[in-house]
């Protein structure tokens, strides 16, 4: 996006303090399969209660606020073929350590999580999969010239 990085990091407290947005989890990049995998996660974790709306190549230009405000687009039941990803939206605090616990401790495969904030509310979904790609491939690359520069030591 064109737009200045303004967010800043911050923070997740252990309280009932809820994130910004709707309540919900976007999710990108999972088979049928573990759509279902991921349902059985949360029901397992007294999780059900919050909305999963997965998100597939038809819905990645709708904006992260749209597809929070309206989980019954979600492309349940249809693989996506994005970057792999969840998008928290609303959660309180200690749902949102007992979602990453839960998934930690799952073996799913990796992925990246990001939080919806006022910036990135307005993001389509595409854009913000790209820029959170782009900025694990930095701090990767930030990883290994760090390593390299110990090594040289």
């Amino acid at each position: 996006m064109a737009e200045e990085n303004t967010g800043t990091f911050n923070a997740i407290g252990k309280g009932d303090t809820p994130m910004f947005g709707a309540v919900a989890v976007l999710v990108a990049g999972y088979s049928v399969g573990e759509q279902k995998t991921l349902v059985d996660l949360l029901a397992a974790h007294d999780l059900e209660h919050l909305p999963l709306v997965f998100i597939d190549a038809a819905l990645q230009k709708e904006t992260l606020s749209h597809l929070t405000a309206h989980p019954g687009l979600s492309a349940v039941g249809r693989p996506s073929e994005l970057r792999r990803a969840i998008i928290l939206s609303g959660l309180r605090e200690t749902e949102l350590h007992r979602l990453m616990k839960a998934y930690r401790l799952s073996e799913m495969p990796r992925q990246l999580w990001a939080s919806m904030t006022p910036v990135s509310a307005d993001w389509p979904m595409r854009a913000l999969l790209d820029e959170l790609g782009k900025e694990k491939e930095d701090l990767r690359k930030a990883v290994l010239a760090q390593r390299a520069k110990n090594d040289s030591i």
